[in-house]
């Protein structure tokens, strides 16, 4: 399996989802005009951006494959434009990569040495500004509380994330799939927009039977910020997540006692969050909460208008 992949007897598309990502295409796709594997062709799928990136990419790119949606569909939606793409191009594996990230050359290679038709490969993600810190989110999941187990997030490098480890939980920041998986388990989950939509996928890949694996000798490198590790509150980031959490539990935890603590746990937990919020003064984000909570008790999922979860409109 492993000749025959570097070898070239395989195809592999590389599937880029942009967003007003102006700053970041630049330097992710000279990285990856680098790479040391030969068989892989980028698409991009740009979710109606205005910053003229779309605009960029096809005067820079023109080999670039570019699917222009003329309405922002979420990663979800950008995802699996992408996906078909490869699917319909005779593609063997999907590559699901942030536009904000940079790559060694040989990471598809190490990626590649690793596989096997029923694993969903993840490299080491360092930070792009701490390059001594791990970017990865990877580890498990705690299907009685809805909450991810990092193994390494923001964390120095260790023998533990120097060592090849198969997992139960991943992000699609980086992650390679064979067309194999996609097939077995189906496509993004279009209902989450963003956030939680990988985990509902990986989650569906391990059901079914399929490995997470780390692979530590294939590096990325990834633009959030390792002061603020992505986790600043905003009203965007509240919403999503908070919607999307219940959703995804009520989909996926078929036990009726652990959807109940689950539940409780749930309830409890943000009643704490907004009491902190509004001791803070931070009404948008409990108009965030509150608006997040109301839109998954009447099943509005999907993209959800900006004036659902800001004050100012």
């Amino acid at each position: 399996m492993v000749e025959a992949l570097l070898s070239g007897q395989q195809k592999i598309g590389i599937v880029l989802v942009n967003y007003n990502g102006m700053k970041f295409m630049p330097e992710c796709l000279e990285s990856l005009s680098q790479i040391d594997y030969l068989f892989a062709h980028v698409i991009v799928i740009d979710n109606a951006s205005t910053d003229g990136s779309r605009e960029w990419l096809k005067a820079a790119h023109p080999e670039i494959p570019v699917i222009a949606l003329p309405t922002n569909r979420g990663v979800t939606g950008g995802n699996n434009e992408g996906i078909q793409w490869c699917l319909d191009h005779a593609c063997d594996w999907v590559l699901l990569l942030n536009n904000d990230t940079v790559v060694e050359p040989n990471f598809l290679t190490e990626l590649l040495r690793q596989a096997e038709p029923n694993t969903l490969l993840v490299p080491k993600i360092y930070f792009h500004d701490n390059r001594m810190l791990l970017n990865n989110n990877i580890g498990g999941f705690d299907y009685w509380r809805g909450l991810h187990i990092q193994w390494f997030y923001g964390k120095p490098d260790s023998p533990a994330s120097n060592g090849i480890q198969d997992a139960t939980m991943a992000s699609t920041c980086a992650m390679l799939i064979s067309c194999q998986v996609i097939r077995q388990v189906g496509m993004m989950d279009e209902t989450y927009f963003m956030y939680y939509d990988d985990t509902d996928f990986v989650t569906r890949a391990i059901r079914a039977g399929n490995i997470v694996r780390f692979v530590p000798n294939s590096v990325i490198y990834h633009k959030e910020s390792s002061s603020s590790g992505g986790q600043r509150d905003s009203p965007f980031l509240i919403y999503y997540l908070t919607r999307n959490r219940l959703y995804f539990m009520v989909k996926h935890q078929k036990n009726r006692v652990a959807l109940l603590f689950f539940l409780c746990y749930f309830v409890i937990g943000r009643l704490f969050v907004l009491v902190r919020y509004r001791r803070h003064s931070e009404t948008a984000l409990v108009r965030a909460v509150s608006a997040a909570l109301s839109d998954f008790l009447r099943g509005k999922h999907g993209f959800a208008p900006v004036s659902r979860y800001t004050l100012s409109q």
